[in-house]
């Protein structure tokens, strides 16, 4: 005769308390998922800090060129203190004179590696209309 053997009680309470762990786990984890990505969708980084004169212009070492050095100030510039018909000028007098390849159209302001992998640089695009003036913001990634 073989002999047929039955499952101890705790052998069953065990394997419960694994998979509510697990499942725990796992609402922990979409729970930051989502908030990670209403962070994010909401402006994330871009949305940290007001814009600081001093900050905004602090010279960049080598350790500093590959972090996001003025990104956490890019959306108070664009929500704040751009206003449409600012000129040329009045942008150079707040921002400096613009990163890289400007033109009359459009100004750029590098503000560092902030989104994705921190392998593309984030740039804050400044364009003006045919009168000059200042006519919509964005920033984007490179």
């Amino acid at each position: 005769m073989t002999e047929i053997k039955v499952a101890h009680p705790w052998t069953f309470l065990r394997v419960a308390k694994y998979i509510a762990i697990a499942f725990g786990g796992l609402v922990i984890a979409l729970i930051l998922l989502v908030v990670t990505l209403n962070w994010w969708m909401s402006g994330g980084v871009f949305t940290v800090s007001r814009f600081d004169r001093t900050a905004w212009f602090a010279p960049q070492t080598h350790a500093t060129e590959f972090t996001c050095y003025r990104g956490r100030m890019a959306r108070d510039i664009k929500n704040r203190l751009l206003t449409l018909g600012m000129t040329h000028q009045d942008i150079e007098h707040l921002l400096g004179t613009p990163d890289g390849h400007f033109t009359s159209a459009e100004y750029q302001y590098i503000l560092g590696m902030c989104s994705g992998l921190k392998i593309d640089y984030d740039v804050l695009h400044i364009y003006f209309g045919t009168d000059g003036k200042y006519a919509s913001s964005a920033i984007i990634q490179h």
